[in-house]
């Protein structure tokens, strides 16, 4: 018969303990880290993404009254909102505002900004975001033409007000 000592059966020391913790927290922190990271690198590819969808939805339109000879309608995308292309509206968008004061529409939202007829976007995350003081991107709709007739024409797209930068993009 073999005694057990003492010793044998105790469970962590108040070292061990403290080390594990330690390591746990390390690690806790670091895919912390990481999560806000990849959480901002996916608001500014839903941001693009919904660009790219707005612009093809207005080339759509300028490809559908080409081919109904309605040129003339040209530049009412250049005075409507461009959300208003879309077969549906995104789910952050909060509506037209007149130049809304801070906080009145929630970060990480689109408006139409009535008083200058900007497409606005406020950024959420922005560890990674650099743009002119602001924690926000301005789009307006620039008609692309060739030529003065729409024969030379060649679409429409959101372009940024002011330059900025977003993960050095």
């Amino acid at each position: 018969m073999t005694l057990v000592r003492k010793a044998d059966c105790a469970g962590f020391t108040l070292f061990e303990l403290i080390l594990s913790l330690s390591l746990i927290a390390i690690l806790m922190g670091f895919f912390f880290s990481r999560m806000l990271y990849y959480q901002e690198v996916v608001e500014e590819a839903s941001m693009r993404q919904t660009v790219n969808m707005i612009n093809t939805s207005m080339n759509l339109k300028l490809a559908d009254w080409i081919t109904k000879g309605e040129q003339g309608k040209f530049q009412q995308l250049e005075r409507r909102n461009p959300v208003d292309w879309l077969a549906a509206k995104p789910v952050n968008y909060v509506g037209e505002l007149y130049d809304p004061q801070t906080g009145e529409a929630p970060e990480g939202s689109w408006y139409y900004d009535l008083k200058d007829g900007s497409l606005v976007y406020l950024v959420k995350r922005s560890a990674h975001f650099r743009g002119d003081g602001h924690k926000w991107i301005r789009f307006h709709v620039d008609l692309n033409y060739n030529a003065k007739n729409y024969r030379g024409f060649v679409g429409a797209r959101l372009v940024p007000i002011s330059p900025y930068s977003w993960f050095g993009h």
